[in-house]
């Protein structure tokens, strides 16, 4: 994810990309322009991103003070030595699989008061009765009726 957000910082991606005639292209030259032609910009320099190994390209993007970051698959978010030292996943067990499911944890962290249950994500309709007879005080006939009538 690149985000050259005013003219310097497009410039400096166009520099690093080695593209810089299109810092001047009518279509790329102020950030309503880019706006307007985000497809037509997207396509000119895609092939130019794809000539890169994405580690060399977020450095050379850093050091130029372009903003950017990689855009993780959960693999990637699970693997990365942020997230594991912060201890943002967690393994519960699911009852649609024998595997654990990894979740991310609560990103709030308190010594005095640690988290240390977690739950899988509900299957669906899981706590529909509960949700609608507890919380929102319907009767087991009101219930019933949004049953039959298919509505839950």
């Amino acid at each position: 994810m690149v985000v050259a957000g005013n003219n310097e910082q497009y410039s400096r991606l166009c520099h690093v990309l080695g593209c810089p005639e299109f810092i001047k292209d009518p279509r790329f030259a102020q950030n309503a322009e880019r706006v307007i032609n985000r497809r037509a910009l997207g396509e000119v320099l895609e092939p130019l991103f794809l000539k890169w190994k994405l580690s060399d390209l977020l450095v050379t993007l850093e050091n130029s003070g372009v903003p950017s970051g990689p855009v993780n698959n959960l693999n990637a978010v699970f693997e990365d030595a942020h997230v594991q030292a912060r201890r943002m996943c967690v393994e519960v067990n699911h009852p649609l699989t024998d595997n654990k499911v990894k979740l991310v944890a609560n990103p709030i962290k308190f010594s005095g008061t640690p988290i240390e249950s977690y739950s899988p994500p509900p299957m669906i309709g899981e706590h529909t009765y509960e949700v609608l007879s507890k919380l929102l005080e319907m009767s087991i006939t009101d219930i019933e009726h949004l049953q039959n009538q298919k509505i839950i």
